[in-house]
């Protein structure tokens, strides 16, 4: 006979439970197990024992969620502390729950043409960096970060708490245009942002996505100077009540910089927001304007 664990019989016990990843179903009595994947990755000897497992002392299934973890449906109460010292033992991490950062979402960029940067290698530093080591410590409310390899925006980055966006700032060299009659950097710009008068190409900033198409398309180099980075978009929320985030000023060109100013906005939350409340609400309620001195200074 299952073990089902009804609400209200010992609440303390459900909360120290989903604190580490095992998360109670109200319809069921039972609880599925959150395992933690490195920005949607994970080693296919470990799905084999997450597998055995779920047959074992699940009901089977697994689901995938949005935040790229994975559930182990169907587990009795009786079966949690099992579960939890099979998964120790092949190093299988669970979690993502509670008042803290939470696993870092990042898009497909491997399979994709229009990635700036490599993706998963920078969602495996963040994963490291900013859920990993900070797994421990208490935040006003949850906070969510999504990485996008461009500004397609595929995985909604900006409706996240951070958002990053890989981003191409176009410099053009008009030394080295050639004067081509049909140009195929204007015609490469899907948001009309780039037009061409007597002195050259002209690239309206309010337009402009940083997408980076117009770098990759002409044959005579006029764009070979042009930078990389990252853009970050602060205080996103999803739900019934989404919101996109605010764009920083600033374009990070290396990874360091990055690093630093996420980490900047996690220690701003930490230090500004109120218990229960939102990184969104607490910029509200402290200002944009202020935030961001803040965390770029």
């Amino acid at each position: 006979m299952v073990s089902r664990f009804r609400r209200g019989s010992s609440d303390e016990e459900r909360l120290r439970l989903k604190q580490i990843g095992m998360i109670f179903e109200p319809e069921t009595g039972l609880f599925s197990c959150k395992i933690i994947t490195d920005s949607g990755m994970f080693a296919s000897e470990q799905m084999l024992q997450v597998v055995k497992i779920s047959q074992e002392y699940g009901n089977g299934m697994l689901a995938c969620t949005e935040d790229e973890s994975i559930l182990i449906q169907g587990i009795a109460k009786d079966h949690t502390n099992e579960v939890l010292a099979c998964l120790k033992e092949y190093d299988i991490r669970t979690g993502g729950t509670g008042r803290r950062v939470r696993p870092v979402v990042s898009c497909e960029e491997g399979i994709c043409d229009y990635g700036i940067y490599d993706v998963k290698k920078l969602g495996e530093k963040f994963q490291a960096l900013f859920y990993h080591r900070m797994s421990e410590e208490a935040l006003p409310e949850k906070l969510e970060i999504a990485l996008d390899g461009c500004p397609n925006n595929c995985s909604a980055s900006t409706q996240y708490d951070i958002g990053i966006h890989g981003v191409r700032v176009p410099v053009f060299n008009m030394r080295s245009c050639m004067g081509c009659m049909r140009c195929t950097v204007l015609e490469s710009c899907s948001k009309g942002a780039i037009s061409r008068d007597a002195h050259g190409i002209v690239v309206n900033e309010q337009k402009c996505s940083r997408c980076g198409d117009c770098v990759k398309v002409c044959p005579y180099g006029t764009t070979s100077e042009s930078t990389a980075g990252y853009r970050v978009y602060v205080g996103g929320r999803r739900g019934e009540k989404n919101m996109i985030g605010r764009k920083l000023s600033r374009i990070f060109t290396t990874e360091e910089s990055l690093f630093s100013v996420v980490d900047r906005i996690i220690f701003f939350y930490q230090e500004e927001g109120r218990k229960g409340e939102r990184l969104f609400e607490t910029i509200e309620r402290i200002g944009f304007r202020e935030m961001e001195r803040r965390v770029l200074a």
